[in-house]
């Protein structure tokens, strides 16, 4: 595995058990680099706007590997 971004789209559905709004996985989106991913998630900001009741969030998930020899 390596390293990557997902950019999640999230769509509003009713309200979480404390009040807030609720949101569920609408597609993803993956990346490699960190420029590029910033680039689709404020792309991805206008095309699915919070007034219309979407979220997008990245996670950058990292992968780490160490040589052992037994």
């Amino acid at each position: 595995m390596m390293n990557h971004f997902k950019i999640n789209v999230s769509k509003a559905d009713g309200l979480a058990w404390n009040g807030e709004p609720r949101f569920v996985h609408f597609f993803v989106a993956e990346v490699r680099d960190q420029p590029e991913a910033m680039e689709v998630a404020n792309e991805l900001r206008l095309r699915f706007p919070v007034a219309h009741g979407f979220k997008v969030s990245v996670t950058e998930w990292r992968a780490s590997g160490q040589d052992r020899a037994f």
